[in-house]
């Protein structure tokens, strides 16, 4: 039977493997496209319990200054560059946002940047708050929220998104918001690659819904 959907209620999702549900459905390592689902996402879940309709725009591997692996100087193809396309790979068909007004957005993002050697933080605020003025010229009402995934245990992520609301508090929006979500340590399983596993995405679930 189809969940109830209140059209009132409209949120987007932007993120990288953990919001695209990498893995979340099968542990170990390599190729973990067969186990990717995202409708058992922490986002998928959490639009479902709010009754909410939902947007997503995710890949696997995608950063705010630079990708999984990518250069400390930063990457010419992350989210920043291509939030604005209809399609990751065709940069002419750009996205109507019009066609989808949220009330809510929430960023999840960062993992990837600050993985391995880690990315310079002051680039990656600097990019981070530019990709937020374009969240707002986008949709000036939003509530928007930025997350820290449960894959990076240090708080060096965590402070940097966090400086990224403060910024733009301090120029008047009130209607930014920092929210970190909890940090997994194998309690509730891993799924590939070390992802989140669908008990963990239940738990960020309840705790973003």
């Amino acid at each position: 039977m189809p969940l109830a959907v209140d059209n009132s209620r409209r949120i987007e999702f932007i993120g990288n493997s953990i919001t695209c549900g990498y893995g979340i459905e099968g542990g170990g390592s390599g190729l973990m496209a067969k186990y990717e689902n995202f409708y058992r996402t922490y986002a998928s879940l959490a639009a479902q319990s709010l009754g909410a309709e939902y947007h997503t725009v995710a890949q696997s591997g995608i950063g705010m200054f630079r990708n999984a692996g990518g250069s400390q100087a930063g990457d010419a193809e992350t989210m920043y560059h291509f939030y604005n396309q209809t399609m990751r790979y065709n940069k002419d068909l750009l996205w109507d946002f019009n066609s989808f007004i949220p009330q809510v957005v929430t960023v999840n993002l960062g993992t990837n940047d600050f993985f391995g050697d880690g990315v310079n933080d002051s680039l990656f605020v600097e990019r981070y708050i530019k990709f937020v003025d374009t969240l707002r010229q986008k949709y000036n009402t939003a509530k928007l929220v930025l997350l820290t995934g449960p894959m990076y245990p240090n708080l060096d992520l965590d402070i940097a998104v966090q400086a990224v609301v403060a910024h733009h508090k301090q120029l008047g929006d009130t209607n930014i918001y920092f929210f970190g979500l909890s940090k997994q340590t194998g309690e509730l399983g891993y799924g590939g690659d070390f992802h989140p596993s669908i008990d963990q995405g239940k738990k960020k679930c309840f705790r973003t819904g």
